[in-house]
């Protein structure tokens, strides 16, 4: 989903599209399957790139270089996390008796918050796991799945495992393979300077590892239209309305759909039910009542996009967020922002030059209500929470109302709406998975993905896609003359 920006910009090719994401910025090409897709689709040779740049992070000292390890459930990496002083002295001592808070053993799924708290204390909760998956996933970690988040980390707390130690491992086996290299190191210095070989060719960047295009990621989703639309029929701009499985002794579903020439009904073998949790369970109300509760629990909330194209004055220079890619925002520094990302350093080519153009995600799990806002008062209220957390952007007032003779001047704002988008699966969840793959499994012909089930992100998207197509042409497939391939579901 991209829309273009206006405001004219000095340094930027006039040719050059000036288009913003306001869903998914780029592919993660390292998650399975995404590659695989990009190449089969022979997208691979027009890919852009983004630069790579620093991610901030909110602090008790204000926006501060991420350390270095620090994942969405916790540093890998101890000394780069003491330096930062992210963690106050107290807290590190906390963290730091992870080996023996640690041994607790815990039994099936508990929240994210639950298990970060007992083994490292609130400050590392707090600190450094609630911004990242507060910026993925738009979570309360102390109402999110441990499962759902990072289920290698199930079996750690039920085993008792030391995360700590084990990062110390890692670290220590890291420094003895450095110190072991320092010799050979040295003699491709000195033979370098002597200039009797080449600066290491053989060792080659690693690969980047995100993706986009010049039109942006919907020419991923628009390739792959294409590409169905050459193999059989596609709607778009149709709703399904209704759902009616076959009656007794026949074979063929009934969707009832509305589109631009208005209502009507489709037959199908086989139907994929790929949509949120809410609209899901009211398709299979009286198609399997027991699915249709397990979804009906199912929580998720709203989130949102907010451009803000901001012409850059030394006020906006001055601040490190002009020269990151990113600064991630915890709950217990923002209700309503999650993460800022500064496009401008991301692609310069087309959105840099005398503006910054920040993507600020808003909307979390407890945090301030988005669906009763207008556009407006979205952007406005972005745009004063930025100024409380002290990045120099233009009065709120002036944010969408106040025109400029100067367009050069002018802010500009766009704003995307993605209601009850992002799932949140809570303690418990594989488990009413497992209840509703049974449901679903007394319903012939019938299969469910999306991100409410599935979990969201692109490469998620593509292997629940290529796992339900395998499961319909098996389906499809089966002899139904055999009494054993009767019941054969999705």
């Amino acid at each position: 989903m991209t829309e273009p920006l206006r405001a004219p910009t000095a340094g930027i090719p006039a040719h050059a599209p000036r288009v913003v994401e306001m869903g998914a910025e780029t592919v993660p090409l390292r998650a399975p399957g995404v590659a695989a897709l990009v190449e089969e689709l022979g997208l691979t040779a027009s890919m852009t790139h983004p630069r790579p740049g620093p991610a901030l992070l909110s602090s008790r000292r204000g926006a501060v270089p991420m350390p270095d390890g620090v994942t969405p459930t916790g540093p890998t990496r101890l000394l780069p996390t003491v330096r930062s002083q992210i963690l106050s002295p107290s807290g590190l001592l906390r963290a730091a008796a992870e080996p023996i808070t640690g041994r607790r053993h815990i039994d099936g799924d508990v929240s994210v918050g639950e298990f970060i708290e007992t083994r490292f204390g609130p400050q590392v909760a707090r600190a450094v796991v609630d911004p990242l998956l507060g910026a993925i996933h738009a979570a309360d970690i102390n109402r999110f799945s441990l499962a759902a988040a990072a289920p290698a980390l199930v079996e750690t707390a039920a085993e008792g495992d030391s995360m700590l130690l084990g990062t110390l491992g890692r670290e220590a086996r890291r420094a003895a393979g450095w110190a072991r290299g320092l010799p050979l190191r040295g003699y491709h210095r000195m033979i370098r300077m002597m200039g009797l070989q080449e600066e290491d060719l053989d060792r080659q960047a690693p690969a980047p590892s995100l993706a986009s295009w010049p039109r942006g990621t919907a020419t991923l989703a628009d390739r792959l239209a294409a590409s169905v639309r050459a193999r059989g029929t596609l709607l778009l701009n149709t709703r399904a309305t209704r759902l009616t499985p076959p009656n007794d002794g026949g074979t063929a579903w009934r969707v009832g759909v509305e589109g631009l020439d208005g209502a009507r009904e489709l037959t199908a073998d086989a139907v994929v039910v790929a949509t949120g949790s809410a609209s899901a369970a009211g398709m299979l109300a009286d198609v399997s009542p027991r699915a249709a509760e397990i979804l009906a629990g199912l929580r998720a909330v709203s989130v949102a996009t907010v451009i803000l194209d901001l012409p850059l004055d030394e006020t906006l220079a001055a601040h490190p967020l002009s020269g990151a890619a990113t600064w991630f925002i915890g709950s217990g520094w923002s209700p309503l922002i999650r993460q800022v990302t500064n496009l401008s350093h991301k692609w310069p080519t087309t959105l840099g030059g005398d503006r910054l153009v920040l993507r600020v995600s808003a909307g979390r799990d407890g945090g301030r209500p988005l669906d009763a806002m207008t556009d407006d008062d979205l952007a406005r209220a972005v745009v004063a929470e930025l100024r409380r957390l002290g990045l120099p952007v233009a009065a709120p007032a002036e944010a969408v109302t106040v025109p400029s003779k100067d367009a050069r001047r002018r802010m500009c704002t766009l704003v995307a709406r993605f209601p009850n988008a992002m799932p949140q699966p809570a303690p418990g969840h594989r488990g009413r998975m497992e209840s509703l793959a049974a449901a679903l499994s007394e319903v012939p012909g019938l299969g469910l993905g999306g991100c409410a089930t599935d979990g969201a992100g692109v490469g998620t998207a593509i292997l629940a896609g290529r796992r339900l197509a395998r499961q319909i042409s098996a389906f499809l497939d089966r002899d139904p003359r055999d009494p054993r391939e009767q019941g054969g579901t999705l």
